[in-house]
């Protein structure tokens, strides 16, 4: 499959996960006042993966159809993704600490994964120059957003303290 459709294609999965998330948000069983706060969270860790996923599929696209080298377009596309996914992991982190509870397993995995995944996009930059790398990165994102959303549809809104 070439990397342009790859690009499509997660740009596609990006929008049906983003697009259902909003419908099963809006005719759940509670309106959004009554969520808790994880709920919350949730859902905007699934919104962000999804749509942040779609405008990194977007990104290379639109450098490869300028007519942009690939090694280059693949450079840009790594070397401007580190400096989103860092600071939105700490957003992450500051909306999932809470005084007295615990760490949610999920969100160290997520972690230790972007670690990886940032350290691939730094190689990419001074050595490799390739697409998969950055595929990788976008990967990281729908499997963050997906996870996020089966969560959010199989927990209570409700039932977490806020």
């Amino acid at each position: 499959m070439a990397t342009e459709d790859i690009l499509i294609l997660f740009a596609e999965v990006s929008v049906a996960l983003g697009g259902f998330s909003g419908v099963v948000g809006v005719l759940g069983p509670r309106s959004f006042a009554q969520w808790s706060r994880d709920h919350r969270v949730l859902f905007a860790n699934l919104i962000v993966g999804a749509f942040a996923a779609l405008f990194w599929s977007i990104v290379p696209l639109i450098l490869l159809n300028a007519g942009v080298d690939p090694e280059l377009t693949w450079i840009l596309s790594s070397g401007l993704w580190v400096p989103f996914a860092v600071p939105a992991n700490l957003v992450f982190w500051k909306l999932i600490l809470v005084p007295g509870r615990s760490i949610p397993a999920g969100a160290i995995v997520q972690t230790a994964a972007l670690v990886v995944v940032v350290v691939l996009q730094i190689w990419n930059v001074v050595s490799l120059r390739a697409a998969w790398p950055f595929l990788v990165a976008i990967s990281l994102m729908l499997a963050s957003g997906a996870t996020a959303f089966v969560l959010f549809v199989v927990t209570d809104s409700g039932s977490a303290s806020e």
